[in-house]
């Protein structure tokens, strides 16, 4: 589903979107494909509206997973702890576990968060080393490990970074698929200094709006028309946010 092609990928939000005729499948999993596609091709928002009409879930299910991970991805961890602290006490997942952790931590909670990750060790739980780092970090004050296991940060690992304001890793950067740059358009701070680039890229996915990259050039471009390069100059982000500062403040075609 990741096209760099607008008409394309208006397309397939358009097909994912669209409801499934009954039958096609054992109840639920066409949805939570549909799902899965719309947030592996960076479209948070639809992900979102299809989430939002589903009817409140009672037990531990790969939809109400899917819910709790687009609320972090979308920044509302209010929702996502509303269904940790609901789902959380009659499951034995993992993930529940690990955003009950979380969410202590995003409580301001270290210390429930240090027990919520001493029992997850007695269980086992330990698989996401990238996750207990990153906990383990913010819990005792330490400054942001070096992650060198994170792979594809999972949107756990996207909140824990936001709530302690630190950049993602240079490679997981470069190397983010949408899902992880619609995150970083919402929250910069996951960019760092890296914010402008990371915006083009998630423009070009369809992760991010061409209003949101437009604003973020006026921010970064610099005063005065001098700044631009000569034409045989390297074209990079601070450049191009330097080239539509001068065109929008030309008069003269």
């Amino acid at each position: 589903v990741v096209t760099r092609v607008p008409p394309l990928r208006d397309l397939t939000r358009r097909l994912l979107v669209t409801g499934s005729p009954a039958g096609a499948s054992e109840p639920g999993r066409m949805l939570a494909t549909r799902i899965e596609r719309l947030v592996a091709m960076g479209d948070l928002d639809a992900a979102k509206a299809l989430v939002d009409h589903l009817p409140p879930s009672a037990t531990d299910s790969q939809l109400a997973r899917q819910s709790a991970e687009v609320a972090l991805l979308l920044g509302d961890d209010r929702t996502a702890c509303r269904l940790a602290d609901s789902l959380g006490p009659t499951s034995g997942a993992e993930f529940w576990a690990k955003t009950a952790v979380f969410c202590r931590l995003a409580e301001d909670d270290t210390g429930g968060a240090g027990l919520g990750l001493d029992l997850m060790r007695e269980a086992g739980q330990t698989a996401d080393g990238a996750f207990f780092e990153l906990a383990g970090a913010i819990i005792s004050g330490a400054q942001r490990p070096p992650l060198r296991g994170l792979g594809e940060p999972g949107a756990l690992h996207l909140a824990l970074l936001a709530l302690a304001e630190w950049p993602l890793p240079e490679q997981a950067l470069a190397d983010a698929t949408p899902p992880v740059l619609a995150a970083v358009a919402r929250e910069p701070v996951l960019a760092g200094d890296r914010q402008l680039a990371a915006l083009e890229r998630a423009f070009l996915v369809g992760a991010t709006s061409a209003d949101r990259v437009a604003a973020a050039y006026a921010d970064a471009a610099p005063a005065g028309a001098d700044a631009l390069p000569a034409p045989s100059g390297d074209r990079d982000a601070q450049t191009r946010a330097a080239a539509l500062a001068a065109v929008l403040a030309a008069t003269d075609p």
